[in-house]
């Protein structure tokens, strides 16, 4: 039979039905500090890791973890809801929902392990292989979670919620950072998440008062099972993830990566804004069922308290987002700024959201809850299946705007519920949304003048101000390449060479123009204000073709055929890769050696290459070191075998034999 600590008898297992306003506010503030916990250490290792992966690194978890998600969907974690919700609660009942959660969660294990290899086949990611079977350990952890969870919750013990995440995130971040820090990013990502789970399971076991004993019936199953199954059926709309999953299936993991970071941070401020209130509404909503009146009003405050915090949040992001996401977390997420921007329009109506749920739910209609939600995430499939063709960013806005149109039946059920006019509830936000709507007007000025103009921070083709003397202020350009923290061999190309080949003062800081030269660099979403001289730049459909006859492109030439065919160029525009002109610039002497070997330079933070090529008797070329020794090298190596394109490019122009090798990654091979 289960165990109950003295103060946790049969019968304290009721809702609380005095000092519940008091249990609230002392939730909220707990829930607050928890969420503020929460979103300082994920905002940390999320910095950190967004600056050293790419967004392909993004992808391949992303898919991993929706994976994961699309199986974890049939373990019923959701049944801690009805834990919560149920009024009468018995011990069988908790005793039934953790042998249930615990034997599916095992299966679903199972499962992971079974089809990582296929999986990794079918998606031409082959670490999803090595990261399945990691990240599905969650599925027991997260398992074994779910009655002590939901038991500190339905008591409102919230002061248990914030130290079980204080210590699983912390944990999860300590853990992220070593990796991190040691140069596993990628598994960062993978492992902190697995450690975060086992810690959070581990502090909630410890922390309940309860421990599972055997007293599983039938009867305690079916008695939880409608409420259960449609908590469960509403989980899984949400974290099943299909739209990462068809994204990552139609786009590959590089728009996948750009998603994912988007939505990362989406969540982490949603949770910041409106995640406090979710532990709180919940267990509020199911105590208050029979008191209407009592009901509306707690309802109405809520609703102002989680406006007060989203609206200003996500409408000041949509503001600066173009300028803040490149300056702070790098230029490679600059494709990721208009999903940032559409998501942040999802996060204004949140905070509401998370209100609307826990009141329609507990007040007797789980399943309107559900069929709203099954609307809202399955019109995702066909939005994703007719829009891929015209990239992530149609994807992006038609979910946005479905959201928009969607929204408005749930405020129109919950006004049904507490029976209250909807020019009431729309009284009590106009305050939010004035106030943000000025803000986010300061905000986009403020950062613009503290970040610079929109994609000046690191933006994808990042920028370089370039004063060569006296003629850098007599209207010359600015040039624009991909940069780096470690730099990368081909790009870096561009720091030096066009110093020898172009007049002093060529190159300078006037962004009304701009010098695309070494590079994939002619993405979708370059600024379309300037004018663009194109000087062999190429097109590596890492983002949507650019439009060409926009009348802002002045194409010298491009890298190859592929890129003019793909832009709908003269095919005589087609010469060569501009690092060919290297042959026309001052080169170190060559340094003599035998084979060598070149990596892309993300396949350089994934393997120990150095000690692997001096195993193989080769030299290892660095794609991340020092331009003038690579080239030193290049020149004196008797063959290179080259991942990096640039490696082959370069070899050829300084009349080295070169082997190109398949790219690790699907998404650097069409550029070949």
């Amino acid at each position: 039979m289960t165990d109950l600590s003295a103060a946790d008898k049969p019968g304290d297992l009721a809702h609380l039905a005095t000092g519940r306003a008091r249990a609230a506010l002392s939730g909220l503030a707990w829930s607050l500090l928890n969420v503020a916990l929460t979103t300082v250490l994920a905002a940390a290792v999320f910095l950190v890791t967004s600056r050293l992966l790419a967004p392909e690194d993004f992808g391949a978890v992303a898919f991993a973890a929706a994976i994961v998600a699309l199986i974890g969907t049939a373990v019923p974690t959701a049944f801690g809801e009805a834990l919560i919700q149920r009024a009468d609660l018995r011990p069988d009942h908790l005793d039934t929902v953790f042998w249930l959660a615990l034997g599916v969660g095992a299966v679903g294990y199972a499962g992971i392990l079974a089809v990582s290899p296929a999986m990794a086949a079918w998606a031409e990611v082959p670490v999803l292989a090595q990261i399945l079977p990691v990240l599905g350990l969650r599925l027991l952890f997260d398992a074994g979670l779910t009655v002590p969870a939901a038991l500190i919750a339905r008591r409102m013990r919230f002061r248990l919620v914030t130290l079980r995440t204080a210590v699983a995130n912390g944990l999860g971040a300590a853990v992220c950072l070593v990796l991190v820090l040691n140069g596993f990013a990628l598994w960062a990502l993978v492992i902190s998440q697995v450690a975060t789970a086992a810690a959070a399971w581990a502090v909630a076991a410890a922390t309940a008062g309860w421990r599972p004993g055997f007293g599983i019936t039938a009867a305690a199953l079916r008695e939880l099972g409608r409420f259960g199954l449609y908590a469960m059926g509403g989980r899984a709309l949400t974290e099943a993830r299909i739209d990462q999953l068809l994204l990552g299936a139609v786009l590959g993991p590089a728009a996948l990566g750009l998603f994912y970071f988007a939505r990362r941070l989406f969540v982490m401020l949603r949770d910041l804004t409106a995640g406090a209130f979710t532990p709180v509404t919940n267990a509020l909503m199911a105590s208050l069922q029979g008191e209407p009146e009592k009901r509306r009003e707690a309802y109405l405050a809520a609703s102002f308290a989680a406006a007060s915090l989203a609206f200003p949040v996500f409408a000041g992001l949509i503001a600066v987002a173009p300028t803040a996401v490149p300056y702070v977390f790098g230029g490679q997420w600059t494709g990721a700024v208009f999903a940032v921007q559409c998501l942040s329009v999802v996060g204004i109506l949140a905070g509401l959201g998370v209100l609307q749920a826990a009141l329609i739910r507990n007040l007797g209609r789980p399943d309107w809850w559900f069929r709203y939600q099954a609307a809202m995430q399955l019109s995702t499939v066909p939005l994703v299946l007719t829009l891929f063709p015209f990239g992530l960013d149609a994807i992006m806005a038609a979910i946005a705007i479905r959201t928009l149109l969607l929204w408005p039946l749930s405020v129109r059920m919950a006004g049904r519920m507490l029976e209250m006019p909807a020019t009431r509830y729309a009284a009590s936000l106009a305050a939010p949304a004035a106030a943000s709507a000025a803000m986010a007007l300061a905000g986009r000025g403020r950062c613009g003048a503290v970040c610079g103009p929109a994609g000046a921070g690191r933006p994808p083709a990042a920028g370089r101000d370039r004063p060569d003397g006296p003629g850098a202020e007599g209207g010359g350009m600015k040039l624009r390449y991909f940069e780096h923290d470690p730099p990368n061999f081909g790009d870096a190309l561009n720091a030096t060479m066009w110093d020898h080949l172009l007049p002093e003062g060529f190159l300078d800081g006037d962004e009304s123009e701009l010098f695309l030269g070494i590079g994939s660099i002619l993405w979708g979403h370059l600024p379309k204000a300037p004018v663009k001289h194109v000087a062999g730049s190429g097109y590596g459909g890492y983002s949507d073709p650019p439009d060409m006859a926009d009348g802002s492109w002045n194409v010298l030439w491009v890298r190859g055929p592929l890129t003019a065919r793909t832009l709908g160029l003269d095919p005589r525009l087609a010469i060569a890769d501009s690092a060919v002109l290297l042959r026309e610039t001052p080169l170190p002497p060559p340094r003599p050696g035998g084979v060598a070997f070149m990596p892309h330079f993300e396949s350089a933070r994934r393997g120990n290459w150095a000690r692997a090529c001096a195993l193989a008797g080769i030299d290892y070329l660095d794609p991340c070191g020092d331009v003038a020794d690579l080239l030193a090298r290049i020149r004196g190596a008797r063959l290179v075998i080259t991942e990096a394109m640039h490696g082959a490019i370069v070899a050829d122009a300084l009349r080295t034999p070169w082997i190109g090798i398949v790219p690790f990654f699907p998404q650097h091979r069409a550029k070949w």
